[in-house]
């Protein structure tokens, strides 16, 4: 059976794996970066702390935004709104506090722009199998994004600086603003919301899921860290590592996914 998916989720995946591109630059870095700043482990426990509760806010927030401004709308919003806070951290590197707040910010926004996007594809597919190959095509398109992004980061740490990061990160995101105003006309128009509660099913579904990105966290600031301070690996080396799980998932989510 060939995998079929429309011109508009492609064009969905095209955008994904450019923000995921910039985005991807910065992620496995920020805490890394806070502390190569001079933030102690503690500032930086409670910032990744802040982060997570900013995550779960911008994906309740954003779903009830999604619904009353619609999707494309709030795509766009999303993606400038993170990618103004970018530049005000490059310009502001040196205020630690001030660039922790501009960073949950930006991750504000990020939150608020993935429900909306995530959303816009149930807007063009229907039924089981089209949205697994669907979502199977925009993580391809995401990972291929994730794939360099860290690569490119580290060579730019390495040898321009750690400010520089967030303002190619912003760049990159802005590029994509224009890809979004494509998608209008797409999306259907819903004018009410409501709360859905979690059953029992769902929530014991979400225990192995907590615990799964729980430690897919730990990829970030932790492994990162870890090799660069104690391993003495080089940040421009540690990106291949990134790299490589990103490759991984451009070669198989497309084939998982048709299994499926």
């Amino acid at each position: 059976m060939i995998f079929r998916v429309g011109s508009e989720i492609n064009r969905i995946a095209v955008l994904n794996g450019l923000r995921a591109l910039g985005f991807s630059l910065i992620w496995p870095y920020v805490g890394f970066i806070l502390y190569k700043l001079g933030l102690p482990f503690w500032l930086i426990g409670i910032y990744y702390s802040a982060q997570m509760a900013v995550s779960f806010i911008s994906q309740v927030v954003g779903g009830l935004l999604t619904d009353l401004m619609g999707r494309v709308k709030l795509m766009i919003i999303g993606n400038v709104g993170a990618g103004v806070s970018l530049i005000l951290t490059y310009l502001l590197i040196k205020l630690n506090v001030v660039i922790m707040l501009l960073l949950l910010t930006q991750s504000m926004f990020n939150g608020m722009f993935a429900v909306a996007s995530s959303t816009i594809v149930g807007d063009l597919e229907r039924g089981v199998v089209n949205l697994i190959r669907a979502y199977s095509r925009i993580r391809v398109g995401a990972n291929a994004g994730w794939a360099l992004g860290p690569l490119i980061s580290g060579y730019v740490m390495y040898y321009l600086g750690y400010s520089y990061v967030f303002l190619i990160t912003a760049l990159i995101a802005l590029s994509a603003t224009p890809i979004i105003l494509t998608l209008r006309g797409l999306e259907r128009r819903v004018v009410s919301f409501r709360l859905i509660g979690v059953n029992v099913d769902f929530g014991l579904f979400l225990i192995p899921t907590i615990m799964l990105f729980s430690t897919m966290g730990l990829m970030g600031f932790a492994l990162t860290t870890y090799y660069n301070v104690v391993r003495h690996i080089a940040i421009s080396n540690i990106g291949l590592v990134y790299a490589l799980n990103g490759f991984m998932v451009v070669a198989l989510q497309d084939r998982v996914g048709r299994f499926l």
